[in-house]
């Protein structure tokens, strides 16, 4: 079936408007458009638009012109983030691994687990477009022939023939020839602008400058299999990338071969959404030295005992303080909550809260920590900026309580419209976003605050993103038509997507403070 026609269908189908009939996007992205004609509050937006006119018609107040001006300055911005963007979503990704002695059971489980890493991968991220280099290497006294080095290539069975060549040998007298396999890494033929994944596996320690590492921007992964072996080591590296001004090593559990799969891919997972941000977010794509340093912040996943006295204080348990909490109410309309001057109206009130001393987890921009209240047994999540400028800056965290409270009022809306048509969609709601300032501190100190989900009661899932994610499950089909139908009902002037959380039972859906609202930004990536 030709494009063109697969178009036309969809019209037939689903009553599409010349507008969103110039879009060509898939069924499942289309299928709920008729949602802007069912509810009174849209009938009058229905009329057919030219390519050169304005699509901003909900309560704007800015002059014709001033909305050309405005949109020429988005689209150009919008042009260098999606080049950014697709630069970004180049992935070359190195395995550098040594090979004397006992690494057999290793090599073979690369050879075995890259198919399913690239699968995995994908499924986070269809954008992404992978190729694949390794870098052998062994003993200093094998002469020549102890580094070897399969080039760059897209052709996983290549890769999978030259690694099953490959047979453990030598080792066992002591330090190997590391630094040769990073000068063979480096003299790789990176693509530019793209994202470089290392993927080191080792039993030993050994010394290492790694100055071209980061010249490289090589986003660098260890993988363990002595970590009694190896710890100092990674401690001396990642002290000398933190002087450099270099994210630290992302270490994994490499004990277990039958393990590399899964441990691998979360943890380029990982890395390679907190570069796409990174590089969207700080000025010349990499994180400044503020940045950096919150990188090498240790995770602590384990919960504190919120009620234990004797954990106040410590490193592992948690602190308390008083806070300051605003909230957003609810926009009446999507009309008032779309208006450029839109203010929505704001409630504080105090709480003490006892917080984690070390986060459980870091994103692409912001770390989380655990908070607690202990009089009423709530637990929360306090998110904060990993560039500590920000700390002290309230705006941020207002801009991002306001993206969430517009979000949510497009969710209660769409939800809304869809009950009184009969239409069956997963009910869903946006966790409460608020924002917090610590009291206690010479200087004002502000992060966000949300309800925890319980993970134990559901499955965290990420239904699309604005760098190309779009989940492939049909059972949260209309997830996607929710994000298509935000741009529809606003006009192309609003995207409500990065729709990540936890269903819960009954299979309702809670999404968290994850939700963007962008300008004209990733509407073709995230349908496609």
């Amino acid at each position: 079936m030709s494009h063109e026609h697969s178009r036309d269908t969809y019209s037939r189908d689903c009553h599409i408007s010349p507008v969103e009939r110039e879009s060509g996007l898939p069924p499942h992205l289309m299928r709920t458009d008729e949602l802007t004609s069912w509810h009174p509050e849209f009938t009058r937006h229905t009329a057919t638009r030219g390519r050169g006119e304005s699509h901003s018609h909900l309560g704007s107040v800015l002059s014709a012109e001033e909305r050309r001006e405005r949109t020429i300055t988005r689209r150009t911005q919008i042009r260098q983030v999606l080049k950014i963007m697709s630069r970004s979503a180049l992935i070359d990704l190195v395995f550098l691994v040594d090979c004397t002695g006992s690494m057999q059971p290793w090599i073979e489980g690369v050879k075995q687990s890259i198919r399913a890493i690239i699968k995995s991968l994908h499924d986070d991220n269809n954008q992404l477009l992978f190729r694949l280099a390794f870098v052998r290497y062994t003993d200093f006294d094998v002469g020549s022939n102890r580094t070897s080095v399969l080039p760059f290539t897209e052709d996983v069975a290549v890769f999978e023939r030259f690694v099953g060549a490959i047979h453990a040998s030598g080792g066992g007298d002591g330090p190997e020839d590391v630094m040769g396999g990073l000068r063979a890494v480096c003299d790789l033929d990176f693509r530019h602008g793209s994202t470089r994944v290392l993927v080191h596996i080792a039993t030993l320690a050994m010394e290492a400058s790694l100055q071209a590492v980061v010249d490289l921007d090589l986003q660098y992964h260890f993988g363990y299999i002595k970590p009694e072996l190896t710890k100092s080591m990674i401690a001396a590296f990642d002290e000398e990338l933190e002087a450099l001004q270099h994210p630290p090593i992302v270490c994994f559990d490499a004990m277990k071969p039958a393990t590399l799969t899964v441990n691998i891919a979360t943890a380029l997972t990982k890395t390679i959404t907190r570069v796409m941000a990174s590089r969207t977010t700080y000025t010349g794509g990499r994180p400044p030295a503020s940045v950096v340093e919150a990188l090498s912040i240790a995770l602590d996943p384990s919960v504190p005992l919120w009620h234990d006295e004797t954990q106040r204080g410590t490193v592992d348990g948690w602190v308390e303080r008083v806070m300051e909490i605003k909230r957003y109410l609810l926009p009446d309309t999507l009309e008032e909550c779309l208006q450029e001057e839109h203010c929505p109206h704001l409630t504080t009130l105090v709480e003490t809260l006892r917080i984690s001393a070390a986060p459980f987890e870091r994103g692409g921009v912001r770390m989380a920590y655990r908070a607690f209240n202990p009089y009423l047994n709530i637990p929360y999540v306090v998110k904060v900026f990993q560039d500590t400028a920000v700390h002290t800056a309230e705006k941020p965290y207002l801009v991002d309580m306001h993206t969430q409270c517009v979000a949510a009022k497009f969710a209660a809306v769409f939800q809304s419209i869809a009950a009184e048509r009969g239409i069956a969609v997963l009910p869903f709601k946006y966790c409460p976003a608020k924002v917090v300032r610590f009291q206690e501190y010479p200087v004002p100190v502000y992060g966000a605050l949300e309800p925890e989900l319980d993970t134990t009661h559901g499955k965290w899932i990420k239904w699309n993103s604005n760098a190309g994610l779009v989940h492939k499950d049909s059972a949260f089909e209309s997830l996607q038509a929710f994000s298509h139908w935000t741009w529809v009902v606003s006009g192309r002037t609003h995207l409500v997507c990065d729709l990540q959380g936890l269903v819960a039972r009954g299979s309702e859906l809670h999404t968290s403070v994850l939700a963007t609202l962008v300008l004209f930004i990733m509407h073709r990536r995230l349908c496609r």
